[in-house]
């Protein structure tokens, strides 16, 4: 998706850009599904786990003066995560304005 090929491009210049772009997939997935959907389930699955780890490395980061794993490493091995995780098959994806969105279930 378009998070993983910015990534890739080192596109983020901060952890909180990767991470804003991040929610904003959860956001949209909320915002557009009923929550008894699967969608949106499996987002607030994702979203969950997504905010752990977040917390995770912003306590790693303040807790020493240099990191010892690039920030953007970082990123990619969370979006590794993320991927690998099998309620991710949906948001894998980017969306595309031209094509037909389904109805919220």
């Amino acid at each position: 998706g378009t998070v993983s090929e910015r990534l890739g491009k080192n596109h983020y210049a901060r952890l909180e850009d990767f991470a804003n772009e991040t929610r904003l997939i959860w956001k949209n997935a909320f915002i557009f599904n009923a929550p008894d959907s699967l969608y949106f389930k499996a987002a607030k699955s994702l979203s969950d786990a997504f905010e752990k780890a977040m917390e995770k490395m912003e306590a790693e980061a303040e807790a020493v003066s240099a990191l010892q794993v690039d920030t953007m490493e970082r990123c990619n091995i969370l979006l590794a995560d993320i991927q690998a995780n099998p309620l991710a098959e949906w948001f894998l994806d980017p969306v595309r304005s031209s094509s037909r969105v389904p109805p919220p279930r």
